[in-house]
């Protein structure tokens, strides 16, 4: 599975058939009819993570807390569980920068991955 972040600000999902996964056609066919063509492309990715500018954390009894860097994403979303219950986390949030305000994305799940909202 591949995610595409364009120039315009979204993030989609490529879910090809299993057996297109990796065939450059389809994925051409897909970026030209559903992001607007390649030159609309800004980023291709295998998770979320990698296209998102920061991960927010609502707190239940503090401000929002804002990560910016990148490197520690996973480890914050493979502790996401343990912080839930000790630090009375609300709801964690993949976002991205557009035009200065911070535009959410992708919300953590159940299973501590991030899916697009």
């Amino acid at each position: 599975m591949k995610y595409i972040r364009t120039k315009d600000n979204r993030i989609i999902e490529f879910t090809p058939k299993q057996k297109y996964e990796n065939d450059k056609t389809t994925f051409d066919w897909f970026v030209a009819n559903y992001c607007g063509g390649g030159i609309n492309v800004s980023k291709v990715a295998d998770t979320i993570e990698e296209l998102c500018d920061t991960i927010a954390i609502i707190w239940k009894d503090h401000l929002p807390t804002i990560w910016n860097d990148a490197i520690h994403f996973k480890d914050l979303l493979s502790m996401y569980s343990s912080y839930q219950r000790k630090h009375k986390i609300v709801a964690i949030y993949g976002s991205i920068w557009v035009d200065g305000d911070l535009h959410k994305v992708a919300k953590i799940n159940d299973k501590g991955e991030l899916e697009l909202l």
